[in-house]
């Protein structure tokens, strides 16, 4: 039996790659949007304040801002059990190593930005940041709570990889928050590369006026050769 049958569902679920701009159209975008912001929630890592979601609560502006963030190359898998979303993963043409101080600088949200730790780099790392044609970045990876730890991250992910190979993806990357997911992306192949990612410092908010970050957290990033 499926890990999936086991919790008593026994349908067998499917995986879609679809591209990003469609979203807004597809009819369980509702149900898959739930899933994100409570994905996000429903965590160990508490530095994230309970007012703070990855996607906006009204699910139209949600759909647009994922929109926006995969951009107009950028693709999401979906899991689907019994049509259902229960989790997902985007992918798009990789931003460079410091899209994260670019974003927070251009929304002017907050007086705390990002410090990036990759100055000081020697120059056979700083060869790692050079972005290429053939390098994506993952974003948005997430599995609703109730079917975590069955294996569905990486069946995921590997669906991703293998279509973006026939895309001509060379290189995979992925920035994570290492309190959060540190241990994750290196069990899944990714390999940090020394000196990249940044901090955000406690206080910080994405929005005037909500409650910022309860303590700093660290990014980091990894790559994967496919």
């Amino acid at each position: 039996e499926t890990p999936l049958a086991i919790m008593g569902d026994s349908s067998e679920p499917n995986i879609i790659v679809i591209p990003g701009h469609s979203l807004p159209s597809q009819p369980w975008w509702e149900h898959l949007h739930s899933t994100i912001n409570r994905s996000f929630q429903t965590k160990d890592f508490q530095a994230f304040p309970p007012s703070w979601t990855r996607l906006p609560s009204n699910p139209r502006e949600a759909a647009e801002r994922l929109k926006k963030e995969l951009g107009l190359d950028g693709l999401i898998a979906v899991l689907l059990l019994a049509d259902q979303p229960i989790a997902c993963a985007g992918v798009l043409p990789f931003r460079g190593p410091d899209w994260l101080n670019k974003e927070v600088s251009v929304d002017k949200i907050s007086e705390e930005k990002p410090v990036p730790t990759h100055q000081n780099q020697d120059r056979d790392q700083s060869a790692l940041f050079e972005s290429a044609k053939g390098d994506w970045e993952i974003c948005c990876l997430c599995v609703h709570p109730a079917y975590r730890r069955l294996g569905l991250s990486s069946r995921i992910l590997k669906t991703l990889i293998d279509h973006v190979k026939t895309l001509g993806a060379k290189r995979l990357m992925s920035i994570y928050v290492t309190e959060e997911t540190g241990y994750y992306w290196p069990h899944m192949g990714f390999e940090t590369i020394p000196g990249a990612g940044g901090v955000l410092k406690k206080g910080f908010t994405h929005t005037k006026g909500m409650e910022g970050l309860r303590e700093d957290i660290h990014f980091a990033m990894g790559v994967k050769n496919l």
